[in-house]
């Protein structure tokens, strides 16, 4: 199937992403501006829910570190659809895959535990800290509404011009469902999430809270 050439009042200009729970297109409005626009494949009732929970999950978030919607109008068309900001920056995991990002483990880990070398801080290293720190605000944001994101990889973190990590794709971010000693979040899609990253207790489909 061709992508479209038009989603609401934005150009497609290509495709820029996609996953199990969506495309994503960059676009352009009628301003001149980029948006990403991301598009659901399916209508069933249980993904369009997840969907619409995932816009109205952003939306409550002010926050440098989370993406911010800025058109819903789509929703309920025949493919929905949602417009929020484009970051055009590499993903973490662009950044740990760059070859100036392998001096994390070769260089830094390396001098700080053979004995014959003092432990060394680089530029690198240090930046890499402050950027997951700026994350953690942003992580702290959404926890603070009751929500987890439920999906914390390299590849849904973007990293802006001036170093600011934004956290994308909230496709199944989990919404507070009650107290049991910590926050407990409701999770709709059963045991969903990426293996390699997901907490046990999420793969086996179980509630998760905010430290997942």
């Amino acid at each position: 199937m061709e992508d479209p050439s038009q989603i609401g009042q934005y150009a497609i200009l290509r495709r820029i992403g996609v996953g199990g729970m969506g495309t994503v297109f960059l676009g352009r409005d009628p301003r001149g501006n980029e948006v990403a626009i991301k598009t659901l494949p399916s209508t069933d009732p249980i993904y369009l829910e997840s969907f619409i929970r995932e816009v109205e999950i952003i939306e409550r978030v002010s926050h440098p570190s989370i993406v911010r919607v800025l058109d819903t109008t789509g929703l309920r068309d025949e493919v929905p659809w949602y417009a929020m900001d484009y970051v055009s920056g590499p993903t973490l995991k662009e950044v740990i895959q760059s070859d100036h990002s392998a001096t994390i483990m070769d260089v830094d880990l390396r001098d700080t535990i053979l004995p014959s070398k003092a432990p060394k801080a680089t530029t690198h290293w240090r930046s890499l800290v402050e950027m997951l720190l700026g994350l953690c605000g942003g992580l702290n944001a959404i926890h603070s509404l009751g929500v987890v994101h439920r999906d914390i990889k390299p590849g849904n973190i973007v990293i802006r011009d001036d170093g600011t990590p934004v956290l994308i794709d909230f496709g199944i971010a989990g919404q507070l469902g009650g107290m049991v000693g910590r926050e407990h979040l409701t999770d709709y899609l059963g045991g969903s999430g990426t293996p390699t990253y997901a907490p046990a207790e999420q793969l086996r489909g179980d509630t998760v809270d905010a430290r997942a």
